[in-house]
């Protein structure tokens, strides 16, 4: 469960963000981010092993390359766009090794391909696009998160694994602020 690692040092780097745009962050997405980050503890203390330490550096590197995304859009002069297209030239390469050695060409696998990448990473990148211009990379940062929290308990009610109480401590900490904090922002909007 790597995820979690990964959301933390995406709200690291959310921090890191608003002290590079030399602004003062809001007192309730410092407590938001606090209380995510404290649910994300609750995570690691159930998850993190020495064994997938492999697996646990890469989520923190995707993490901060995540949070790299979110910060771009706020950058002056960035190509958000452009940039997102770049990525996923890099992660073609990066992946085209593997797909060379694949042996099931079939019309079915096909399909599946141009299907996730037409709309797991097509159509989601735009919704983030557009998404990232109406709403602060705070509450985007803070809503991103429960997409992690909540594959391990969606795959303990359709499949039978087992989430320790800590882990379900964080999760209600992670959900109930990012809900929290979009609801607060909401309410207050400038």
């Amino acid at each position: 469960m790597n995820a979690p690692v990964e959301e933390f040092v995406e709200d690291t780097n959310e921090k890191v963000s608003k002290i590079s745009y030399k602004k003062k962050p809001k007192k309730a997405a410092v407590v938001a981010c606090a209380v995510v980050f404290a649910g994300i503890l609750c995570f690691f203390l159930d998850s993190l092993s020495a064994g997938g330490m492999a697996g646990n550096l890469l989520a923190v590197f995707s993490g901060f390359t995540y949070a790299l995304v979110m910060m771009m859009k706020g950058f002056p002069g960035a190509d958000f766009e452009s940039s997102l297209l770049a990525s996923h030239v890099i992660s073609l390469s990066i992946g085209l090794p593997s797909f060379l050695g694949e042996t099931d060409h079939s019309a079915k696998a096909w399909i599946c391909i141009i299907l996730l990448g037409v709309i797991q990473f097509g159509l989601s990148y735009i919704f983030l696009s557009r998404g990232l211009d109406r709403v602060s990379p705070v509450t985007a940062s803070l809503t991103s998160t429960l997409e992690p929290i909540l594959n391990p308990i969606l795959v303990a009610i359709f499949c039978g694994e087992t989430i320790g109480r800590t882990a379900v401590i964080g999760a209600v900490l992670v959900i109930g602020a990012a809900a929290c904090y979009n609801v607060y922002e909401a309410a207050h909007k400038d």
